[in-house]
């Protein structure tokens, strides 16, 4: 099964953010229909592949194609960075 892309060149893994191709819709409904609302079985089950970190910088040398909104914080960041 395809499953998408995840930035490599960090501590751990999380299991967003991906990168994930249109057809993975059924695993996720799958996983909805069992009850398991948890990002990682859904990350178990598509095993996507790592980019390398020099792969990302590439194209996004800012880093922003995986950047995450966790905190308040974050939030001001991502509006700061959206109006720029």
């Amino acid at each position: 099964m395809p499953g998408g892309a995840q930035p490599g060149g960090r501590a751990t893994f999380s299991p967003l953010p991906l990168l994930l191709p249109k057809g993975v819709t059924g695993v996720a409904e799958s996983l909805l229909k069992q009850k398991s609302f948890h990002l990682a079985a859904f990350q178990d089950q598509l095993l996507p592949g790592v980019v390398a970190q020099e792969q990302v910088q590439a194209v996004d040398p800012w880093g922003l194609s995986f950047f995450n909104i966790n905190t308040p914080e974050d939030l001001v960041l991502a509006n700061t960075l959206y109006n720029e």
